[in-house]
């Protein structure tokens, strides 16, 4: 303690020359709000941690918040700490950063082509779409009749698909249905969209970045 107390007097210490000490104390908690104990003294503090301070600010070695950055947590996000200053680096996590139905791309969000929401007709289902893609059945409307086998008859943004399921009967009904992506975490996922582990509850394995298309296109998000 004497030595402190010496450099801080004599030896032109940064926080006395730039502080005004409200006391001498042995803790924080017996200064007034605004200061902190350093060195035994009160001494007067605009910030403590750097997340006291406004974004695009950091809190220096004298409790002072100053402009710019010592890491990109400081920043807004869509920027990083470059040199002591926010740049703009583009999207790092498209949950966070990107728009409904846009991925997070080598910094760049962009819209997933084809759409997540994408419509998918009977023969989708039967021929399938590859490795990436799954037609999953959303919600059916059993009052209107349809012809499955030229998917005539439902309503805009409807498939028509055998009342069976199976395409042994003349029937069809009007569905719902999306080809959406497959993954294996969210972070697989367009913005607004979560990955649905085993979509078919049968220990598939199929996961499927899921959300509610319906809603999606009708308030023109997709």
């Amino acid at each position: 303690m004497i030595f402190c107390l010496y450099h801080l007097f004599f030896s032109g210490c940064t926080l006395q020359e730039k502080k005004e000490s409200t006391g001498t104390c042995e803790n924080s908690t017996e200064c007034v709000v605004g200061s902190m104990c350093a060195g035994g003294f009160c001494i007067e503090a605009e910030c403590f941690y750097s997340e006291d301070c406004p974004y695009s600010s950091y809190c220096t070695e004298d409790y002072q918040c100053v402009e710019g950055c010592q890491n990109s947590a400081d920043c807004i996000p869509g920027y990083a700490c470059e040199q002591n200053l926010c740049v703009e680096q583009g999207c790092r996590d498209s949950q966070l950063d990107c728009r409904i139905g846009e991925i997070c791309t080598e910094s760049e969000c962009i819209l997933l082509e084809p759409s997540p929401c994408e419509n998918c007709s009977y023969s989708d289902w039967l021929e399938g779409l590859g490795e990436e893609r799954e037609c999953i059945i959303y919600s059916y409307d059993l009052s209107v009749s349809c012809d499955w086998s030229l998917d005539s008859g439902c309503p805009s943004g409807m498939s028509c698909y055998p009342a069976d399921g199976l395409g042994q009967v003349e029937e069809g009904v009007c569905i719902y249905s999306y080809a959406m992506y497959r993954c294996s975490s969210t972070q697989d996922c367009p913005r607004g969209f979560h990955c649905l582990e085993d979509v078919y509850q049968n220990e598939s394995g199929i996961n499927v970045c899921w959300a509610n298309c319906k809603q999606y296109i009708e308030e023109g998000w997709m």
